[in-house]
């Protein structure tokens, strides 16, 4: 992973953005692995790497980091 500083999100890949993207507007992982075309348990996988990567541990947590770096 690049060290960027204060903007982890930047290392994210295109898969995992697309996943962040359904998370932070509040949608179902059903709802995000029916759009992607994976399964639930692939986005559940999504979910704990990007909040890894993005050093949060809570849903919560990643939305308050997704307004501090203007995500939405």
């Amino acid at each position: 992973m690049t060290e960027r500083g204060d903007a982890p999100h930047r290392d994210l890949s295109a898969r995992e953005r697309q996943v962040l993207q359904g998370l932070l507007a509040g949608d179902a992982m059903d709802a995000i692995a029916a759009r992607l075309q994976l399964s639930a348990k692939t986005v559940a996988n999504y979910q704990s790497l990007i909040r890894r990567k993005l050093g949060v541990g809570s849903a919560m947590a990643l939305f308050r980091y997704a307004q501090r770096h203007r995500l939405f």
